[in-house]
């Protein structure tokens, strides 16, 4: 039996195992993590690659029975199905995949909490500060050709102007930017751990037990269910594997998605062909 529950905290992961349960799903799911535990459980022919992307059939069918997986060259993103990245306008106008890959990083880190944060200023009466928040989150949006979520930024706008109920709206942009998050972390995982180890992975020979117990002191420190101590481990992992590589995991760290960063972790560590001890 498989519990499911929309709490993630590691003390409710352990009662649901004590009470008889053989594991645990927690909402809002990982698609990747949740076929991975039903194939499990369920004598699948094939355990889910969890650092492989799921990809579409190009006539458009439904996700094959999720065995079907992708190893991407960096410079063939477009076969990669990303819901809320446009990616063929993206890189038309971005041109290089790890420039293009760069910015988005970037735009969900500054925007990932975008919700909570013109939730908390209008409240506080700041409506000026939505206002402008959301017309920069579009102008960014527009630029990167995330065009949902520049949809939504328009739907907010509209109904702040219109003095109409707000928070659907928000919650309609918070979950296009979600994802957009997951989708980044799909194609960020995506490159092959050669491209990785030749770009943004060079750590000395003597240097590389020491990257790789760090990673395991990560992966233990999310049982903590506190930002803190992971905070600390990226921090020091930063230097030896990249901004960008780190991003989509210190995303789910900062909304508390302890489960979601494990797994993004251990996805990473698999493509870096390290140990996690």
């Amino acid at each position: 039996m498989v519990a499911l529950t929309a709490g993630a905290f590691k003390n409710l992961q352990d009662t649901a195992l004590e009470s008889g349960m053989n594991d645990f799903i927690s909402k809002p799911f990982n698609v990747q993590h949740l076929i991975a535990t039903i194939q499990r459980w369920t004598g699948g022919s094939k355990v889910f690659n969890l650092s492989a992307p799921l990809v579409t059939k190009p006539s458009g069918r439904e996700l094959e029975r999720s065995q079907e997986v992708l190893t991407l060259p960096a410079n063939n993103a477009q076969t990669l199905d990303l819901p809320g990245i446009n990616l063929e306008a993206g890189l038309k106008i971005w041109k290089q995949v790890d420039k293009y890959q760069g910015f988005l990083s970037r735009f969900m880190d500054e925007y990932h909490d975008v919700k909570v944060v013109a939730v908390n200023a209008m409240a506080q009466g700041e409506q000026a500060t939505v206002v402008a928040l959301v017309h920069k989150l579009k102008g960014a949006a527009y630029a990167l050709q995330l065009d949902k979520v520049a949809r939504q930024c328009i739907a907010v706008e509209t109904a702040l102007s219109n003095g109409a109920y707000l928070l659907e709206g928000l919650t309609a942009l918070q979950q296009t930017l979600d994802e957009v998050a997951a989708s980044l972390v799909i194609w960020l995982t995506a490159v092959p751990a050669t491209a990785l180890t030749s770009k943004k992975f060079d750590v000395p020979y003597e240097k590389r037990n020491e990257v790789e117990q760090l990673f395991s002191q990560l992966l233990q420190s999310f049982s903590e269910d506190n930002p803190r101590t992971p905070t600390l481990f990226l921090s020091r992992l930063e230097p030896w594997v990249g901004t960008d590589l780190l991003m989509p995991i210190k995303g789910q760290v900062q909304d508390f998605k302890f489960r979601e960063a494990e797994v993004l972790t251990q996805a990473l560590i698999d493509k870096l062909n390290l140990s996690s001890h």
